[in-house]
């Protein structure tokens, strides 16, 4: 569906209160795709949240960047 409700511009599916973002979102501040799975967060694309440029991944509150080397 479409929703205002992560200011996405365009299509975000949010199932069982959890965000499934295809998007650019103000709410991540990610110019890619972003999927959010319990929390944890999982960006392939520039984020401010994990301030990774290229693929992050958050587990247990910590930030694990994998950037082109």
């Amino acid at each position: 569906v479409r929703t205002l409700l992560l200011f996405s511009k365009d299509i975000v599916i949010v199932l069982e209160g959890h965000c499934y973002c295809f998007v650019k979102t103000l709410l991540l501040f990610c110019k890619d795709t972003v999927i959010v799975l319990q929390e944890p967060c999982y960006c392939s694309g520039r984020t401010m949240l994990l301030f990774c440029k290229d693929t992050g991944i958050v587990l247990e509150g910590q930030c694990y960047c994998f950037v082109r080397t």
